[in-house]
């Protein structure tokens, strides 16, 4: 009879251990998702991020619940063990980011000029290095300086492609506004790097003429 007793209260035991470590941790409540409120500002800062990724950091981090998702994007238990929420998140929000990156399909300003029709059909995932320039409301890349240049001061017309950065991450929005205050890039181009979708945009030029065209909804850049 004391051995069934023992046995009991030994289960009961271990399944209240259990139920303490997958229960819900209260710091994985709003708004500081168990971590600093200054980690959490600067999280929060880059619109980009979901807010809903602190709390899932939170619950990997102190209940050891949903790891799943971070194991996926590379991070590790001892990472996760070693940081804390806003640090993990941005992780993993990064790792997300690169592998983004990582499946784009390398293009140039020539093929895009080319191909660009096939390429906004199929909604082709790209990245393309060129020159940035916006001039009034139009933003284009241009394969060089000396194309930027011509296009200002030549009759003839270098290819480029047109650009809607303004979904663009929050980051490279700051970027392409840097590029523009600039007293040389602003007039030269600023040397950019983007990953975007091949979609078909209506332009309005400067003189009021509408058209649409091939061009590319900007996601990232550098």
């Amino acid at each position: 009879m004391e051995k069934q007793l023992q046995r009991r209260w030994w289960f009961c035991a271990v399944g209240m251990v259990m139920l303490k470590a997958v229960a819900h941790d209260k710091r994985c409540e709003a708004p500081l998702f168990g971590d600093s409120t200054e980690a959490v500002a600067s999280y929060q800062a880059d619109t980009d991020r979901p807010i809903a990724m602190l709390k899932d950091a939170c619950e990997a981090k102190f209940s050891r619940e949903k790891r799943t998702q971070f194991h996926s994007a590379g991070i590790s238990d001892v990472e996760i063990e070693e940081r804390y929420p806003a640090e993990i998140a941005t992780l993993y929000f990064n790792a997300l980011r690169s592998k983004l990156r990582a499946s784009a399909a390398p293009s140039s300003i020539v093929d895009f000029s080319l191909d660009g029709k096939q390429f906004a059909e199929n909604s082709t995932f790209l990245t393309l290095a060129g020159m940035y320039i916006k001039q009034g409301n139009l933003e284009d890349l241009y394969a060089s300086t000396q194309a930027v240049l011509q296009s200002s001061y030549s009759a003839t017309s270098p290819p480029k492609v047109s650009l809607l950065t303004d979904e663009a991450s929050r980051e490279f929005r700051k970027h392409l506004l840097s590029c523009q205050a600039h007293p040389t890039y602003g007039q030269i181009g600023c040397p950019v790097t983007i990953w975007g979708y091949a979609t078909i945009c209506t332009q309005t030029t400067l003189f009021g003429v509408t058209k649409d065209l091939p061009c590319i909804h900007v996601v990232d850049g550098e």
